[in-house]
């Protein structure tokens, strides 16, 4: 993935108020940090934003990432008939919604791969 902004995969994510939903956004956040993915708004996705859904229909390739069962980015994209190239749910495995730093970096590295 370059350095160009606009040649990143667009990352999507759940921001919820459980634990596990705030990991999804933090490793969204980490992938735009690193500059492995650009971050935008599923909000405006799903809120009908006009700008935010071209920038979501761009073909630029798509990760959605949902923190529990209920897929809500994904839903929101569905909702479009977009289809993201990757998603992952997968913060209610193991210990539940718990949280770390570790498990963070390490959902952002697999994400980036």
């Amino acid at each position: 993935m370059g350095n160009d902004r606009k040649s990143r995969p667009l990352v999507y994510s759940c921001s919820g108020c459980s634990s596990a939903a705030q990991l999804a956004n933090d490793v969204a956040l980490q992938l735009d940090r690193r500059g492995k993915a650009e971050m935008s708004c599923i909000a405006g996705v799903g809120g009908d934003v006009p700008a935010l859904l071209k920038l979501a229909r761009s073909g630029r390739p798509i990760m959605a990432i949902d923190g529990c069962p209920l897929v809500c980015a994904k839903s929101a994209l569905a909702r479009h008939g977009i289809v993201p190239a990757r998603h992952f749910q997968r913060f209610c495995r193991g210990k539940g919604k718990t949280r770390t730093n570790g498990g963070i970096s390490r959902t952002a590295y697999a994400a980036s791969e």
